[in-house]
């Protein structure tokens, strides 16, 4: 029976993706409920709004509040990123660094005022103060929050891929005892671990699109004259290699554990599909990169579909 365990054992594997998901989802919702405080706060009109003076300080300290805790959770996440050796990621991680420390320095401003001066504020400024810092966050803050935000998604997405990777060959090598072993139902495992495999390279190609677009869009622009000339006269590997992964359409592409690197073309298409101007409007290239992790995680989460229905099959056939 020892054989077999490994395939039962990896439904519990499935939960990986899911958790990712509500993680992202709770940093959004913390984010909407800041933009809709501060709506409330800035178009709110007189006295006899439910928010009174004294209730609309006290949500403005909270907003900046989470806002802080926000900028200071997303610097720490930068910071530990400390095996960064691409020229252009490591600029733009800086410029990031640099952003959230104005942005925290601005945070800390706002909330001291508010608390030294909060018993004299009347309500024309406290709607003044948070309507200044909705134009502040929109202006500085929010386009930086964005950029770290889909590359630490990348991050995450990328240990899932990777895990799902493990698994599929963990499998692999299940099904080849199974059949040393002489246990029926051998072709019909394969073909299921085909499916899985497939999901997997599609979550793949998903991924390196995801990874190639923040790359040439964010941290491209960083890249100096004399690290370009390096990189063509040395590879067409493009930044961020530590994000992207080779695709190659074959099995044995999915038990690669190999350094993550670069391709060009892989994902174009996906690319630019979802970046075309004939849609009615524009899709920016921070909503471009969520669509395709998304996706890329919707397939992972498909393979491991696939993985259980393997480990119900096993049951029946042992």
């Amino acid at each position: 029976m020892k054989r077999y365990t490994t395939i039962i054992l990896l439904i519990v594997f499935l939960s990986i993706g899911q958790h990712a998901v509500a993680q992202t989802l709770d940093v959004q919702k913390a984010l909407d409920d800041t933009k809709e405080s501060l709506g409330d706060l800035v178009t709110a009109k007189d006295e006899d709004s439910p928010l009174n003076v004294a209730l609309r300080i006290e949500t403005f300290k909270k907003v900046v509040e989470l806002s802080l805790s926000e900028a200071k959770d997303f610097k720490i996440k930068l910071l530990v990123l400390d095996d960064i050796d691409d020229e252009a990621l490591l600029a733009w991680k800086e410029r990031m660094v640099t952003a959230l420390n104005e942005a925290i320095t601005y945070y800390e401003t706002q909330h001291a005022y508010i608390k030294e001066n909060g018993l004299s504020i009347d309500l024309e400024e406290i709607q003044t103060i948070a309507a200044d810092f909705k134009a502040w966050r929109e202006t500085y803050y929010l386009p930086a929050y964005g950029q770290i935000q889909v590359f630490l998604f990348i991050q995450k997405e990328e240990r899932i891929l990777a895990i799902a990777q493990s698994r599929w060959g963990k499998i692999e090598q299940d099904i080849a005892r199974l059949e040393r072993a002489g246990l029926n139902g051998i072709d019909e495992l394969r073909e299921l671990l085909s499916a899985a495999g497939d999901y997997i390279l599609l979550s793949k190609q998903e991924y390196s699109a995801a990874a190639e677009t923040f790359a040439y869009t964010y941290t491209a622009p960083f890249l100096t004259t004399s690290t370009i000339e390096e990189s063509e006269a040395t590879s067409t590997d493009t930044t961020i290699q530590m994000l992207e992964t080779t695709i190659t359409p074959t099995s044995s592409d999915i038990l690669d554990t190999s350094e993550p690197r670069l391709q060009e073309n892989v994902g174009e298409e996906t690319v630019e599909t979802t970046t075309s101007t004939d849609v009615v409007a524009p899709v920016s290239p921070i909503t471009s990169i969520k669509d395709l992790v998304r996706s890329s995680l919707q397939n992972v989460k498909r393979a491991y579909q696939v993985f259980i229905e393997m480990s119900s099959l096993v049951r029946k056939l042992l």
